[in-house]
């Protein structure tokens, strides 16, 4: 999976898990929305946010190089999100996040 996503899409738990391919761009009029129980593996590429991205009660595999960038005028939303890492988040100026649970890393489960 890569490319642009140039229309509001939704990853499902019936194409979970996902991987990317590529990097991924989310046009200003496009939103990304990962639904609960989806599985993310951005595999070395990047998601570039110009529009809007929706993550809710997801765990995404982070690998080096890899990272979700939010460009200026980009918002994203992250729920109860699951990442392997958590400087992962890179917010350009003028770029909006909101984080309304605590990302938790992959070192943080239970022993």
């Amino acid at each position: 999976m890569s490319g642009p996503i140039d229309t509001d899409t939704t990853w499902s738990c019936s194409g979970s898990p996902y991987r990317l391919t590529g990097d991924i761009t989310i046009a200003a009029s496009a939103t990304l929305a990962i639904m609960p129980g989806v599985t993310v593996n951005l595999n070395g590429y990047a998601i570039h946010v110009e529009g809007q991205f929706n993550a809710a009660e997801t765990e995404i595999f982070v690998p080096d190089r890899s990272a979700i960038k939010i460009k200026k005028g980009g918002s994203a939303n992250f729920t109860r999100v699951k990442a392997a890492i958590k400087d992962a988040i890179i917010v350009e100026a003028g770029g909006k996040v909101s984080i309304s649970a605590p990302l938790k890393e992959e070192k943080d489960k239970p022993k």
